[in-house]
């Protein structure tokens, strides 16, 4: 089923992921955010927003384009926060590993 054509243009006529699953004969949420995920990665803009009940569209202005670009901006560096305490973290635990594996073969 073709996703694009049940995506409505202009944030005010956005449609809930539930709606656009149920619509494209997707099964579950995440298997029409896996293929929204292939649309955009092939280059579709489609637009989604959380506020108001949230749902996905088409932008119509340069205002909700930028909008939405504003916020997958924040969702990067939110993610990319995220990743640079877990290696931080990863590191510390090599750390620790490398050097219990060190004492243990001294006490060898």
């Amino acid at each position: 089923m073709d996703i694009l054509s049940h995506i409505p243009s202009g944030e005010k006529r956005k449609i809930s992921s539930q709606d656009l699953a149920e619509r494209c004969g997707c099964k579950t949420v995440r298997q029409l955010q896996e293929r929204i995920e292939r649309l955009r990665r092939g280059g579709e803009i489609i637009a989604s927003s959380c506020q108001s009940g949230g749902g996905y569209f088409v932008p119509i202005s340069t205002d909700e384009l930028r909008a939405y670009v504003r916020t997958c901006e924040n969702r990067a560096k939110n993610t990319f926060a995220s990743l640079g305490a877990a290696r931080k973290q990863l590191q510390r635990l090599e750390r620790e590993i490398a050097d219990q594996t060190k004492l243990a073969e001294m006490g060898e």
